[in-house]
């Protein structure tokens, strides 16, 4: 929408407008929203509370109309902020902003139990007619759910459309903006309502079985349940999920019935041992030697904090070749994130970081082999390979040509695990991440949000690798 076409609005209101307001740039006004549940009716609330993650990009994108040396600008992102907001607050119990996205790894660690993300895809608009007319809008809306560890586990996606109705131009021009900015509005509400209408009908699966327990979906609120029963139901949701390793959703529900019973051993020890596979390690020993503290009357559980401590104390020695091709090369920037995220993790001492021109490849069995007798003869005990492809491209929406659309971004990494002295494959697994972006980045702008994908993709191997038990 950074050019919408001219329609033959006539000269001499052009003029007009230019002689009263010339050089001036008018924003469209934000229209206020109605309350939630009439905007969005009859809908099943997941119980649970989430965050919602609002991208710079999407915050201040301004959809931009030009005409005759006049800028018309209707401030996009300020109204599709409350619209995401009110249609998120219709779907779970609590809708929170986050400033992040998941892995969540370091200090920060929102109270949410998943993060929404909103984006837009494409937009456009049009004035149609001369003296009087009809305006015109589309909004392709974009929702993805992620759970902590990082993984996407809900996407929704629709195209919003509006039109305004016959209005008189000159005085729509020269008044105010407010119907203009009502069918920008109604596209984008438009849009969502349509994705929570597909939430209702189609109940998304693995959204479902992260968030919604049946136990906890009896009880609505805190106040219908004791503590010892909400505690119970809390455990148990750790339990379902730590068994399932989702151990990112587990800490979640292991640190809650903490906070309600902070005296119980177990939940103590669950909270401890989620805290391993979720790469913190200090806060892990901190919270078995706890335990050990408490003289636990129960005896496994105390051989349990001492097998973990022993452990978490002898950190793994690890290696790893960031392999590049001609299609797909490689900066040395993709291994010092990765480097980082390992010894963030405080899991693994690394001894050997090829570089992004090393040659070495498990295609070429000799060449692995002998890489991996030199990595072990260096001490260590896994190596990994890493190969990544990083991709952008436009955002495509059927017979348009005009408007704004999104650049897309995109990080796909393959991760092989193998063990150095036995050259055996333990483990390996392929991350994709993803981001959108509606305004036209420069060339600082587009190497930042690869960064960004780039490191929350590192994060990921980790929690991969710790999945694995590869520690």
């Amino acid at each position: 929408m950074k050019r919408l076409q001219h329609t033959g609005i006539l000269s001499a209101i052009m003029l007009a407008l230019v002689l009263s307001q010339s050089g001036c740039v008018h924003n469209v006004p934000l229209n206020v929203a109605p309350a939630t549940r009439e905007l969005f009716p009859n809908t099943e609330k997941i119980h649970a509370k989430v965050g919602v993650y609002f991208s710079d990009d999407l915050r201040n994108y301004v959809c931009k109309q030009n005409k005759m040396g006049m800028v018309f600008q209707m401030e996009v992102g300020k109204y599709m902020v409350p619209i995401a907001m009110q249609m998120i607050s219709s779907l779970f119990d609590e809708a929170v902003e986050v400033n992040s996205l998941p892995p969540y790894m370091g200090n920060y660690q929102p109270d949410v139990e998943a993060v929404i993300e909103p984006e837009i895809l494409y937009a456009y608009g049009n004035a149609i007619g001369t003296l009087s007319g009809e305006v015109e809008a589309k909004v392709r809306f974009r929702i993805k759910g992620y759970d902590l560890s990082g993984n996407v586990v809900w996407e929704g996606n629709a195209l919003g459309e509006s039109r305004s109705g016959q209005i008189d131009f000159v005085t729509t021009f020269l008044t105010g903006m407010d119907k203009v900015g009502q069918v920008g509005y109604q596209a984008g509400l438009s849009a969502a309502q349509q994705i929570v209408n597909e939430f209702n009908s189609s109940r998304p699966p693995e959204l479902y079985a992260l968030l919604e327990m049946k136990t906890l979906a009896k009880s609505k609120s805190r106040k219908s349940v004791s503590n010892s029963e909400l505690f119970e139901n809390l455990y148990q949701k750790g339990m379902y999920h730590f068994n399932k390793k989702n151990f990112q959703q587990a800490l979640y529900g292991f640190q809650k019935a903490e906070g309600i019973n902070g005296k119980d051993p177990l939940a103590q020890f669950y909270v401890g041992v989620c805290y391993i596979f979720t790469g913190r390690r200090e806060k892990a020993l901190a919270k078995l030697e706890s335990v050990m503290a408490g003289n636990p009357k129960d005896n496994k559980l105390a051989s349990d904090c001492k097998k973990w401590i022993e452990r978490l104390n002898d950190p793994l020695n690890i290696a790893f070749v960031i392999r590049s091709d001609s299609k797909n090369p490689q900066s040395d920037e993709c291994g010092k994130i990765l480097s980082q995220a390992l010894s963030n993790s405080g899991m693994y001492e690394i001894v050997r970081a090829g570089d992004s021109k090393s040659s070495a490849s498990p295609e070429n069995s000799n060449q692995w082999n002998a890489y991996l007798a030199s990595s072990s003869r260096e001490g260590a005990k896994i190596v990994l390979s890493i190969q990544s492809r990083k991709e952008s491209m436009v955002a495509t929406e059927p017979g348009r040509k005009e408007g704004d659309f999104a650049t897309l971004f995109e990080i796909t990494t393959k991760t092989e695990a193998y063990g150095a002295s036995k050259k055996k494959l333990v483990a390996e697994f392929t991350l994709t991440d993803t981001a959108a972006r509606i305004d036209k980045q420069t060339p600082a702008e587009k190497t930042a949000t690869e960064t960004s994908l780039m490191r929350r993709n590192a994060d990921r191997i980790v929690l991969n690798l710790l999945k694995n038990e590869i520690f």
